[in-house]
């Protein structure tokens, strides 16, 4: 069987490489797509997750003849192709690219190089360039399953974002809250996006020289009309993608509320729950299970 084996990094996934796929997948019986860089994400160049990417092939490529393999970036090409074999556990014996550097390292290291038809297509600057324009011409260069990706994950605010930042890029502060208010838990439907209409914990963004703990009571009373009493702090999370719209950190306390319960602020509705929701926005899913596990 042959096997074939194209990275990229991929940022985002757009029509050149989906020909490239579409080609190869009539050339070899298998092929491995190896997203390079797999590590970063949020930043001027590689602005998607190593997730984010993988949704895109996904829903772009229609064919269950080929594998994703992460490689992260070593930053040092004479070790490169020895840090690509341990990352791919099969063996391929051809080699799809543009790269010249790429093709270079490959073809020293003993592979047939094929160079795809429309190497030139290859580069994701143009779209990036696009979407910290919030130029729609964008969506003339990806596949209908990135736009999708793009759109639901906020990708053209975050490019804003990191083209303005991107000599100093920062990460946004929030807070979240824990409830125990009348027998249960307090939540929020939300009412903008991202992630409009689903439920959420109770929070949002710390304010310039603002206390975080000060933060924290001044959304709950914001979202819900609650007198925020903070008994502990359960942790941060800042786990790279959590929101959307850039890299944020949150402070999450766990407390317990009084007063006349409304909805206010970015919330439509606010809900007392005995029992965890089974989908939630942002990570607050996790942060509840470790309520469970470490606190409650």
């Amino acid at each position: 069987m042959s096997r074939g084996f194209f990275i990229g990094r991929f940022q985002p996934f757009h029509n050149g490489h989906l020909a490239v796929i579409e080609d190869a997948l009539t050339e070899v019986d298998d092929l491995i797509v190896g997203i390079g860089s797999s590590q970063y994400g949020y930043t001027k160049t590689n602005p998607f997750t190593l997730e984010e990417r993988i949704e895109m092939i996904k829903r772009s490529v229609d064919s269950d003849n080929y594998k994703i393999v992460a490689i992260p970036d070593t930053n040092d090409y004479p070790k490169w192709i020895k840090n690509v074999e341990r990352a791919v556990p099969y063996k391929f014996d051809t080699v799809y690219s543009g790269s010249p550097i790429t093709i270079k390292l490959f073809k020293d290291a003993g592979y047939e190089v094929r160079v795809p038809k429309n190497k030139d297509a290859l580069s994701a600057t143009n779209i990036r360039n696009l979407l910290s324009k919030r130029n729609k011409e964008w969506k003339e260069y990806v596949p209908e399953g990135v736009k999708y990706v793009i759109e639901e994950r906020f990708g053209e605010e975050r490019m804003v974002y990191l083209s303005e930042n991107y000599k100093h890029p920062k990460p946004s502060l929030s807070v979240d809250a824990i409830i125990k208010y009348d027998g249960g838990l307090v939540f929020v439907k939300r009412k903008i996006a991202p992630y409009k209409g689903m439920i959420a914990l109770p929070g949002g963004h710390v304010d310039l020289g603002e206390n975080i703990e000060k933060a924290v009571i001044r959304e709950v009373e914001e979202e819900t009309g609650l007198k925020f009493k903070v008994n502990g702090l359960l942790g941060v999370y800042s786990e790279l993608g959590r929101d959307p719209r850039g890299y944020y950190a949150t402070t999450v306390f766990y407390g317990q509320g009084s007063g006349k319960l409304r909805p206010g602020d970015d919330a439509s509705e606010v809900y007392i729950l005995k029992n965890v929701p089974k989908k939630m926005a942002f990570d607050h899913g996790k942060i509840l299970e470790d309520y469970i596990k470490t606190v409650k």
